[in-house]
């Protein structure tokens, strides 16, 4: 094993939220899968995006306000499924899905380094989608 695999290894055990290395992990595949796009079928990224979907409350807020503004919106076209995406718009959602990535590194960071609850959890969640930087002067982030 290499150092660096030697320091994730240690890393993923005393981070104590297997989550957080696995937003590492996550966040490698996505700019590994983002500058090789053209060579990697659609379904291995289709597949990605989905399983780092998963258990992202950061994702799950965004998607709960866009469902909400949707519903205002009379006549609106249904969007998408990842599989119906022209290969442009794939790599957009891969781009999207990095910033999605990030926000949940920090988010997980946050709740580590303060010791938040999983009740504080959504309403944390809620201000990273609302783009509320004051979080970052609020918790100790070090």
């Amino acid at each position: 094993m290499n150092f660096m695999g030697m320091c994730y290894e240690l890393f993923q055990r005393i981070s104590k939220i297997y989550d957080l290395s696995k937003d590492v992990q996550n966040y490698n595949k996505a700019i590994f899968y983002s500058s090789n796009f053209w060579n990697i079928d659609s379904e291995t990224i289709i597949n990605f995006i989905i399983e780092a979907r998963k258990d992202n409350i950061i994702c799950a807020a965004i998607q709960q306000l866009l469902r909400m503004y949707t519903n205002f919106v009379v006549n609106e076209i249904p969007p998408k499924t990842l599989d119906q995406l022209s290969s442009y718009e794939l790599y957009n959602e891969l781009q999207g899905e990095i910033c999605n990535i990030i926000k949940k590194g920090a988010f997980d960071s946050i709740k580590l380094l303060n010791d938040i609850s999983t009740e504080q959890d959504e309403a944390l969640a809620e201000r990273f989608v609302k783009g509320d930087m004051t979080i970052f002067t609020q918790y100790r982030f070090q």
